[in-house]
């Protein structure tokens, strides 16, 4: 009776045994197969991906069909001037005629009006001043290329600019008593002295320049000549300018021209 409850006991200790490897093994797998489900989903809310797979050369054919190609930007043509050629239209023919009647042949008159001792030096006038004005349009600018020739002293100038030659541009007069010989451009403004050279020159030389201004329709041309005292160097040397001026012009003067308009 002992006997058979041992092995009754026994045969139940194995069974339990049998029973607890058996759920041992049930939740082992329970376990891990919850922890790859965990692992996933942690993955997709950390925001991980893996590593994109090269795609086959048929997807790949297919995606380069998909995208359109890409073209490159047409060349700008270059801007031309107001002429078709690149080159600045003419003005038409009245306003150059009007233009050239207004300006061509203007001068600087200083006569002398009687001379000291002897001494090359003359009396003349304090100062002469002529205007004219540019008949047109406004909106209109005019480049305009002038001659100047004359017999003159010369004088320094400050500031402003020169071009090496006798005319400045900008700039005021030096302190001294020697001439002033100007050109007033109002529109776009601008002032050009015609007489630059060394102070303290006691005699009158000959100049001969070309410059191209600036003007719209409207602008007023305005020539002045200042002798600062009333006293002048006179042309005692004689000089003279067979195209301007028939024989030897008793005093100083300055002749402008009208070359060219554009």
């Amino acid at each position: 009776m002992t006997t058979l409850f041992k092995n009754d006991v026994r045969a139940s200790f194995k069974l339990k045994r049998y029973l607890k490897s058996v759920l041992l093994v049930q939740v082992t797998i329970f376990s891990a197969c919850n922890t790859s489900s965990n692992f996933d989903g942690e993955a997709t809310k950390a925001g991980r991906s893996t590593k994109p797979q090269p795609a086959s050369s048929d997807q790949a054919g297919e995606d380069a069909k998909s995208e359109p190609p890409i073209s490159k930007p047409e060349p700008k043509p270059p801007t031309t001037p107001s002429g078709t050629d690149g080159s600045q239209s003419q003005p038409p023919e009245n306003a150059i005629a009007t233009i050239r009647a207004a300006l061509d042949n203007l001068r600087w008159n200083l006569p002398c009006q009687g001379p000291i001792d002897g001494s090359g030096l003359c009396r003349g006038e304090r100062t002469v001043r002529d205007l004219k004005v540019l008949e047109g349009d406004a909106a209109v600018t005019y480049n305009i290329r002038l001659r100047f020739r004359g017999v003159v002293e010369l004088k320094p100038y400050l500031g402003g600019q020169n071009d090496g030659g006798f005319l400045q541009i900008g700039g005021s007069p030096s302190g001294d008593l020697w001439n002033v010989y100007r050109l007033d451009i109002s529109s776009p403004p601008q002032t050009y002295y015609l007489n630059r050279g060394l102070a303290n020159k006691f005699e009158v030389s000959k100049i001969d320049f070309e410059k191209e201004v600036t003007a719209t329709g409207g602008a007023t041309f305005t020539l002045s000549a200042d002798t600062r005292d009333g006293v002048q160097m006179s042309n005692s040397a004689q000089i003279t300018i067979p195209q301007v001026e028939a024989g030897v012009y008793n005093g100083q003067f300055i002749q402008m021209n009208v070359v060219d308009i554009k």
